[in-house]
């Protein structure tokens, strides 16, 4: 069976804009000061400076989206994938969580998984958890909605 779903991350307004100006103050402070006093070399690693922040973030951020397929989800974070089999997947649950992520939104979605490692969870945001949890457990019929959770089958029964 091949399937293949795609979900992009939901944006908080507010979240986009801190890091805009976070990446723009520099910038436009170089452009500030070259206009008031003048060009300088301390100018230039002003500029370089800024240049580099915004390409890092961009590599680190640009595109951002979740791809699930017959057997995995990929995140999908600027030049890096994090690839977890859908078969290790143990829960999916709400979470606000402040913790770095890749996630444009603190509307987010906790995913536990078996691994090698010991705890292994990430946390995302797509732009429609139901349908992101939904996909999923069309993947693996183990895998359960319930509610705005999605558990392993057997999980939570006592």
């Amino acid at each position: 069976m091949t399937y293949y779903s795609k979900h992009y991350s939901k944006k908080d307004g507010w979240l986009v804009a801190v890091v805009a100006v976070g990446l723009l103050f520099p910038f436009l402070l170089g452009i500030y000061l070259w206009v008031e006093r003048d060009w300088s070399p301390s100018l230039l690693n002003v500029f370089i400076g800024s240049f580099l922040m915004i390409g890092i973030f961009f590599g680190l951020l640009y595109p951002l989206y979740y791809e699930i397929n017959h057997a995995t989800l990929t995140i999908r974070s600027g030049l890096t994938r994090t690839k977890i089999p859908i078969s290790s997947i143990q829960r999916v649950s709400p979470s606000s969580d402040w913790n770095s992520a890749p996630a444009w939104s603190l509307d987010r979605l906790r995913i536990d998984w078996e691994s090698a490692e010991p705890a292994c969870a990430t946390l995302v945001s797509p732009e429609d958890k139901m349908k992101f949890l939904q996909d999923l457990s069309q993947v693996d019929p183990e895998l359960e909605v319930r509610g705005e959770t999605l558990v392993r089958s057997g999980e939570g029964r006592r």
